[in-house]
């Protein structure tokens, strides 16, 4: 209940500040090399968090891909642990049992 009010919050406040940028226009202009770019503040803004969610994502991304090696080593060595114990139980059980190889 707590995160659906914090989530519907957050929502109230992206719209109350869109509306806020929407009834201030403004203007950006941007020279660079020779190049010029002239936008409003209220297309410049979502631009931004945009390309700042892009940047993230690639972030997220490139740290998952780098780990992999170190989680999938992990496993293996899981993996092994527990086949160990499975192996290690049927062999007390045989020889419990009486179904000892010599």
């Amino acid at each position: 209940m707590i995160r659906a009010v914090l989530w519907l919050a957050a929502l109230i406040a992206v719209a109350v500040g869109a509306a806020w940028l929407a009834d201030r226009p403004g203007a950006v202009a941007v020279d660079w090399q020779g190049y010029r770019i002239e936008t409003s503040v209220a297309v410049l803004v979502p631009l931004g968090l945009a390309v700042a969610a892009v940047v993230v994502l690639a972030d997220r991304l490139w740290r998952a891909l780098t780990d992999l090696p170190g989680v999938f080593g992990d496993w293996r060595r899981r993996r092994a642990g527990r086949r160990g114990i499975e192996a290690l139980s049927r062999g007390l059980a045989a020889i419990a049992a009486g179904e000892a190889e010599t």
